[in-house]
């Protein structure tokens, strides 16, 4: 076994935290590689199919305002089932997401890498992603490393 995947959602709240999900990972269906002709076993729901389904049930149960999480769980889907659950996210995006300045730019495709923006004395720009329903926040902060090596969230 190479590792063990799990996906879990954490609840915390004034110095409280608590487990209120955990889905194992199994990878019980063999596929065939197509390049490598080697068969490889696949779970039959992906990591942010599984997030979503969580996030429907605790909704049931607990009443959060935010999920944060990593970018890797930033999918446009996962923000809009964020936002139709009436919830909101803080959520790390990669440099080179596109995003539009405007609901006209992204209707009409005007599109620029998150790298390529100006932030304005550190204050949060609204942007438009390609198929997020609604306007997000972003924010950059810039910080510096122990090897005096520069880092950009």
């Amino acid at each position: 076994m190479k590792g063990l995947n799990f996906v879990s959602l954490l609840y915390q709240s004034d110095g409280l935290a608590l487990p209120i999900a955990v889905e194992l990972i199994e990878k019980t269906e063999a596929v065939v590689d197509a390049k490598t002709q080697k068969t490889k076993f696949k779970c039959k729901l992906t990591k942010k199919e599984y997030l979503r389904a969580m996030l429907r049930v605790a909704q049931q149960q607990v009443a959060y305002r935010y999920l944060l999480a990593d970018s890797w769980y930033a999918s446009a889907e996962n923000m809009n089932t964020v936002r139709a659950l009436g919830h909101h996210f803080v959520l790390a995006l990669e440099s080179s997401r596109t995003v539009a300045l405007s609901e006209e730019g992204r209707a009409a495709g005007q599109f620029q890498a998150l790298d390529t923006l100006t932030f304005p004395d550190e204050q949060p720009l609204r942007v438009w992603l390609r198929s997020v329903e609604s306007a997000v926040l972003v924010s950059r902060h810039v910080f510096t490393n122990k090897d005096q090596s520069q880092g950009v969230l």
